[in-house]
């Protein structure tokens, strides 16, 4: 199918905002010094100062000056009657919609493609027909660039007799708006420029600030030079100074802080908050920094949480999985939790109090003891509490080297010959704090040894007899020290 070619101005359809669009208008006046003739949707430009009413001036548009809208309808001042066009030299009011963000349909005048959407175009100005009263303006085909034009194509009419090709009609929306420009800068602007370049003015908006995408040198803001906002990349957002670059084709990237993610080329799925968070990371995923200079020192590291500042500074190569809070983290490691640094100086920690922990019965089949080690590094060993033995038989003759060895948590001695026979406490997983039960059934004294070497009651291979029928415990307070607990 062919598309007509007959070109009718531009056309009101909609408004990029979020409001419905109502065609609302606002009252200009022609010139009784213009000697250009006005048509019903003819493109039209601010004219200088306004008539005795302080209506102001409009006149025709021009093929690469600044717009103000479109004209809908064309009135005598004094009788209200419709006028078909505004004549030459006649002062008419004319109804125009001036809304900066507002659509319009206008035909193209020679033949565009679908990569042609979203580039900037200069219309072709011409006289309308004066029998009809139809502007007679089409886009410029010849004038398609990437910034600079007067309109913006945002895509092809939706109209069942409209395609693609010779004479579409497009859908677009003014980009050299008179309105939305201020000391001859533009919000809708495809470069980077400053609103009011000479002057301190604020700047408000009760609509939206239009950025194109980012590239190296548009879609940015700017203070004093450097880029504080930009968003370069596939679904990335970079805020600060030096944040982010225009190399990476990562995806998913978000950070906020002097210099976070810098260096970043593949990396994705990274959000970093503070100073010189990440400002290293080349090629990793799903980091995240919460506090200044966090992992600035790793480079292809991935799946690393660090929160408060410098957590995670000794990171300098490719360490992966670590979980820290505000720690610096150890050169090198993976898999690794750390929390805090020991000591009572700043920024350091010597006490630590965690809930939901004392008097709690855990729900694990085999529960284990947890133990520190001094290097402050959290372990565990086997939990000896539950762990009884029964029907031990203590060494007959006594004496420490031959005496039966106790393992577990509770040892119930059945058969004991003579006074005096002998047994000695060697757990299975020896640990400071243990508490190790002997029970005595028998009618006979038991005696009851470390192993060799070690102390009991600081004494050193020291004998403890338990008497008949009777229970005692005794804990582990070193590696090779026990003692008898005496109950009040």
């Amino acid at each position: 199918m062919a598309n007509t070619n007959s070109p009718f101005g531009g056309k009101p359809i909609n408004t990029m905002t979020s409001t419905d669009f109502t065609g609302k208008t606002h009252v200009y006046s022609s010139s009784l010094t213009d000697a250009t003739k006005i048509y019903v949707n003819d493109f039209v430009k601010l004219g200088t100062g306004s008539n005795s009413k302080g209506v102001p001036y409009a006149a025709q548009a021009t093929s690469t000056g600044d717009l103000v809208g479109v004209v809908i309808g064309i009135q005598n001042f004094v009788t209200k009657e419709t006028q078909i066009f505004r004549a030459a030299n006649t002062e008419l009011a004319l109804f125009v919609i001036d809304d900066p963000y507002a659509e319009f349909e206008v035909q193209v005048n020679g033949t565009i493609a679908v990569t042609d959407i979203g580039k900037e175009a200069n219309l072709i100005v011409a006289a309308g027909d004066d029998t009809i009263g139809i502007s007679r303006i089409q886009l410029d085909v010849t004038s398609l660039i990437t910034s600079g034009g007067q309109v913006k194509i945002l895509g092809l009419a939706e109209r069942d007799d409209n395609v693609m090709g010779t004479y579409s009609k497009v859908r677009v929306v003014i980009v050299k708006h008179s309105y939305n420009r201020f000391s001859g800068n533009n919000y809708w602007t495809d470069g980077v420029t400053s609103l009011y370049p000479a002057d301190t003015k604020d700047i408000e908006s009760k609509q939206n600030i239009l950025l194109p995408r980012t590239t190296a040198t548009v879609g940015q803001i700017k203070f004093n030079g450097d880029t504080y906002f930009h968003i370069y990349g596939p679904d990335n957002i970079f805020i600060g100074a030096g944040a982010g670059n225009y190399t990476t084709w990562g995806m998913v990237n978000l950070a906020v802080g002097l210099n976070s993610l810098h260096s970043a080329t593949t990396a994705s799925y990274n959000t970093f908050f503070g100073y010189h968070g990440g400002q290293n990371l080349t090629a990793a995923d799903q980091n995240t920094g919460i506090g200044a200079a966090v992992f600035p020192n790793l480079i292809t590291g991935k799946y690393n949480l660090g929160a408060g500042y410098a957590a995670g500074i000794a990171y300098t190569g490719a360490e992966s999985y670590n979980l820290l809070l505000y720690s610096n983290g150890v050169t090198g490691e993976n898999n690794t939790i750390r929390i805090g640094t020991h000591g009572s100086g700043a920024g350091q920690q010597n006490r630590t109090f965690v809930a939901g922990i004392y008097g709690i019965t855990t729900a694990g089949a085999t529960p284990k003891t947890v133990v520190i080690g001094d290097n402050y590094q959290f372990g565990t060993v086997d939990y000896p509490v539950t762990t009884i033995t029964n029907s031990i038989t203590a060494h007959a003759g006594g004496g420490q080297a031959d005496a039966t060895s106790l393992t577990t948590a509770t040892n119930v001695v059945t058969i004991c010959v003579s006074n005096n026979d002998s047994v000695k406490l060697n757990p299975t997983t020896p640990c400071i704090g243990l508490i190790m039960r002997v029970v005595n059934t028998t009618d006979k004294i038991c005696d009851v040894y470390p192993i060799p070497g070690s102390t009991m009651d600081g004494i050193l291979n020291a004998v403890y007899s338990i008497p008949i029928y009777s229970t005692r415990d005794f804990q582990m307070i070193s590696t090779t020290g026990w003692v008898r607990i005496t109950y009040s």
